[in-house]
């Protein structure tokens, strides 16, 4: 992505030595007279040389800044600070003297123990290197300058350490280690810390939410950044800042509420700034945004470029000024293409020089794009498969699972792109090669986004260990948990509660790293992170006659107007053992807002839903649906993005037919690969055996103002008692009998969940609130009591993995329990996918809100139709037709959805008899459990959230 690296490299060395606070303090600016003043009244004081370069940046002063420093250095050759700023002048105007000055600088400071100049001499060398692209020759400084700040005990120095790691890591394409360096920087800051130590760890801040997708908390880093370089008077740096808001600027655009008149008015104000203040890094950043600008005639962007390669020295800037060239090289000489493709080789090259992941990967990404409009075609998909490959190398990188999962939400449109290139083949019809390359291509993204997305939630499963790594990760949960409790069980003062969740937030860091050190010793986990990919073939050869697998893919073929390819476009993958199509479908924009209206009528409960039912059945299914055999009654559906929200079942094919839910079962699955995984591998026989939690004496009922008040993540929830879901447990129980072990009240805790042993589980029902954080997954949970002092009733994804649930099935009677995060590529991150990673190989859970005397309805079907020995598909599609013809809206049939494997069965031995009493004491039940439903009906009807 353009300007990511440009975010951090302000200027060579520029923000690695400006220490001293009185640069805070306004005053009038110095001349160089002045700084010659100061280094003969306090020769050894750093902020008398800090003078000299900050004054030459100010004046564009540099030859006779540099004059002075060589007649000091001249009169006293021991003087490393006249050294070290010098080398610093001279790195600002482009003197090949610049390194050896500032090593130099380096050692002899280390040697007479001053801390604070060697610190920042080892780290500008460091700074050296990474400008050049050699992240490994900076390994080595930063280790001596880690050695010198902690000699000097002082926590300002080591929060730059810690800051200029963080930025080695970005470089290095390892977000998740910058973004906790960097925030581990920031917690140590006092009021009086050096501004340049504070800017520098936003502009780290800023470039990794930028290159993970978090486009507006990375703008107001770096107009915070420029605040503070404006108020201190430093031009020179506060251009680079100004050029990182316009390169974002120009990234939101008016998708992100920024009109293009303003974007292009913060584009010209940041050159101004860089050609007035002489910060030729930054002006040649702009120079390259400007050469991206449609608006522009072509020769005037191509100059731009020209004039950029022409001064540049940052091979990541030369590399990107190349990739923005090619295709305005061929456009100027369409029938000269070999021009263009150079332009990239050379990219490539310079990006392979120095070594840096994210510019190799954005050159052969270039490369990708430049032969889709080319050719040759076979070409094309080639360069496109080792696009891919690079890509997937930076998401490997990543150890922080969050940044990991946004970072490659964000890289998804690669591959929507190539899977809409091949499919998008000349002459309008994709060949049986094409539809197979795509569909491995989809799959490729789908594969990895289930662990993406779990490890999103902190929900990895690790291996059994008794190592030091286990033992810290098993201190480190018991301290969130301990947070959490004082957080939902008692009101706390604003600066109290912020203090916890910041600490929450540094925590589960910690619980992910710890994770992920002991996971990726694991085989199992290394298969997720390269899971064997089926062939269309094999999935072909796994369906069963009567099923049909469709396989969706959403994007756009709108192109932008800065590009000149199309971003893919809608397919559906309709698969049968007999055959397999591909479809094209309407545009995501369109297709996301007609569901957002489908689903906005669900609440009116008048029938309206009807007509938009009709619509996205039209644009989404009609055409899959048309040609299938009739003796088609299943359906696998594999969602993407928005239709992950929507409920297959309700669509129709005309307002006053029968809905989809009425003519097939209907599952859920995350990709086929998953689903392929589950066909060849028979699920485990589990015992025909229920454990059920309903109704649980949560603490916090009382006081549910101050739960939302103490805790983010549950604000909103309308937190009350069910006791319908006690009705829905209860008639599981008596269905089983004593197969069935019921826990209601304080019963049904998270004690008791987590010692349940796994002959007590065929079935895991689970009827009471859950709660979902989309900014972090992995606080959902399920609410259960406590049932311990050491627990705090929040049972969550990092929890939830523990559990003995290897191919059972799961019934999430809660609200949401099927949503959360919605990431590009990946699905949903939220309980189900936890639920899955323990093992269940089925789970029931709801798509929104279900009133709890409605939930208990459709759930107590699912439960008769299970105990006659149904799969879970079917008992679900009989439980929704039999609501259907009681005349039951939409909204509280098709709320309830099977994820995972839907022909799962969990009681193939289908009912037992029932003991000889039941004919007698039956009657007396359903007239009290009748009288119960009539008065809790004429009290206010509670929703499961």
């Amino acid at each position: 992505m353009r300007g990511l690296r440009g975010a951090l490299a302000c200027c060579l060395l520029a923000s690695a030595a400006i220490l001293p606070s009185w640069a805070d303090a306004p005053r009038p600016a110095p001349t160089l007279d002045d700084c010659d003043t100061r280094a003969r009244e306090f020769p050894k004081d750093l902020s008398s040389y800090v003078c000299y370069w900050r004054t030459a940046r100010r004046l564009q002063a540099w030859d006779d800044a540099a004059r002075r420093l060589d007649a000091r250095l001249a009169l006293d050759p021991s003087n490393h600070l006249a050294r070290f700023y010098l080398g610093l002048i001279e790195a600002d105007r482009g003197s090949n003297r610049a390194k050896e000055l500032i090593e130099r600088a380096a050692e002899g400071l280390a040697a007479e123990k001053n801390y604070t100049g060697a610190v920042l001499a080892f780290v500008s060398i460091a700074y050296f290197h990474q400008y050049r692209g050699n992240l490994a020759a900076a390994e080595e400084p930063l280790r001596r300058a880690r050695l010198l700040a902690e000699a000097s005990s002082d926590p300002l120095l080591l929060a730059r350490v810690d800051w200029e790691e963080g930025r080695q890591a970005y470089l290095a394409a390892d977000f998740g280690k910058a973004w906790t360096l960097a925030n581990q920087a920031e917690a140590a800051l006092t009021a009086g810390a050096p501004f340049d130590l504070r800017t520098g760890i936003l502009a780290t801040l800023g470039a990794v939410c930028w290159a993970t997708g978090r486009f507006n908390d990375s703008l107001r880093y770096y107009q915070e950044e420029s605040e503070i370089y404006r108020q201190a008077g430093d031009l020179f740096l506060e251009a680079s800042s100004l050029r990182d808001v316009a390169l974002l600027a120009s990234r939101l655009g008016p998708d992100g509420g920024i009109p293009m008149e303003e974007v292009r008015g913060l584009v010209r104000h940041a050159f101004d700034a860089s050609v007035a203040s002489g910060n030729r890094p930054a002006e040649n950043a702009v120079r390259r945004l400007l050469a991206q600008d449609p608006t522009l005639d072509r020769s005037v962007r191509i100059r731009h470029l020209e004039t950029v390669l022409a001064s540049e020295r940052d091979r990541a800037a030369i590399g990107e000024a190349l990739r923005l060239l090619a295709p305005l090289a061929l456009q100027a000489d369409p029938g000269h293409p070999e021009a263009a493709l150079g332009l990239i080789d050379r990219a490539i090259a310079v990006a392979r020089e120095a070594g840096i992941p994210r510019e190799i990967a954005s050159a052969y990404v270039a490369r990708m794009h430049l032969r889709w409009d080319t050719g040759p075609r076979d070409q094309a998909i080639a360069d496109s498969l080792v696009a891919l490959d690079e890509t997937e190398r930076i998401r490997d990188l990543q150890r922080d699972e969050m940044v990991r999962a946004r970072w490659f939400a964000e890289q998804s449109v690669l591959y929507y792109q190539t899977a809409g290139f091949i499919l998008g083949a000349p002459g309008g019809t994709p060949t049986p090669e094409d539809m197979r390359v795509a569909f491995a291509i989809a799959e490729r993204m789908r594969a990895r986004a289930l662990l993406d997305s779990l490890d999103a939630a902190r929900a990895t499963r690790v291996p059994s260990s008794v190592g030091p790594a286990a033992r810290q990760r098993e201190a480190t949960i018991d301290r969130i948990t301990g947070i959490q409790k004082r957080l939902v069980q008692g009101a706390l003062a604003p600066a109290e509660k912020e203090a916890l969740l910041h600490e929450i937030d540094q925590l589960e860091s910690q619980e992910g790293a710890l994770r992920e050190e002991m996971a990726r010793a694991d085989p199992r986990f290394a298969a997720l992170k390269r899971p064997m990919i089926p062939s269309l073939e094999e999935v072909r050869s796994l369906l069963a006659p009567d099923q049909a697998l469709l396989a969706f893919q959403l994007s756009t073929r709108r192109t932008d107007e800065t590009l000149w390819w199309s971003n893919g476009g809608s397919w559906v993958f309709v698969i049968t053992r007999d055959s397999a199509r591909v479809l094209p479908l309407p545009d995501f924009d369109l297709l996301a807002k007609e569901i957002d209206v489908f689903l906005g009528t669900f609440a009116r409960r008048d029938g309206l839903e009807r007509r938009a039912a009709v619509r996205l059945y039209d644009d989404l299914l009609r055409d899959a649906l048309a040609d299938l055999p009739p003796d088609i009654t299943r359906l696998v559906v594999v969602p993407d993005r928005e239709l992950h929200r929507l409920p297959f079942e309700a669509l129709a094919p005309d307002p006053l037919a029968e809905p989809l839910g009425a003519r097939f079962e209907i599952s859920i699955a995350p990709s086929a690969t998953i689903w392929a995984r589950w066909r060849r591998s028979p699920a485990p026989r589990p015992p025909e055996s229920a454990l059920a939690l309903a109704d649980p004496a949560l603490p916090s009922l009382d006081e549910p103002a101050m739960l939302r008040q103490s805790a983010p993540w549950v604000e909103g929830l309308q937190l009350g008692a069910l006791p319908f879901a006690r009705s829905e447990a209860r008639l599981l129980a008596r269905l089983l009998g004593d197969r069935c072990r019921l826990l209601e009240g304080t019963a049904a805790s998270e004690r008791r969940l987590k010692r349940a042993r796994p002959e007590e589980i065929g079935i895991l029902v689970l009827a009471t609130h859950a709660v979902l954080d989309e900014e972090h997954p992995e606080r959902s949970a399920v609410l259960l009591a406590p049932g311990a002092a050491d627990e705090d009733g929040l049972v969550q994804p990092r929890e939830i993995v523990e559990l003995p649930l290897e191919g059972r099935l799961v019934v999430l009677s809660s609200c949401s329990s099927a949503s959360g995060a919605l990431l590009r590529g990946e699905g949903v991150v939220g309980l189900a996918r936890a639920f899955f990673e323990a093992g269940a190989r089925a789970v029931v859970a709801s798509l929104w809100p279900m009133r709890d005397d409605e939930a208990a309805a459709v759930a107590g079907r699912l439960y008769r139709h299970l105990c006659l020995g149904k799969s879970v598909s079917a008992a679900l599609a009989e439980a929704r037709r039999e609501r259907m013809r009681a005349g039951a809206p939409a909204a509280e049939w098709a709320g309830l959805v099977v994820l995972g494997d839907g022909d799962l069965v969990p009681f193939p031995s289908g009912p037992r008899p029932a003991p000889r009493w039941t004919p007698v004491f039956l009657p007396i039940v359903a007239a009290a459990l009748a009288a119960l439903a009539l008065f809790f009906r004429r009290r206010r009807r509670p929703t499961r959230a």
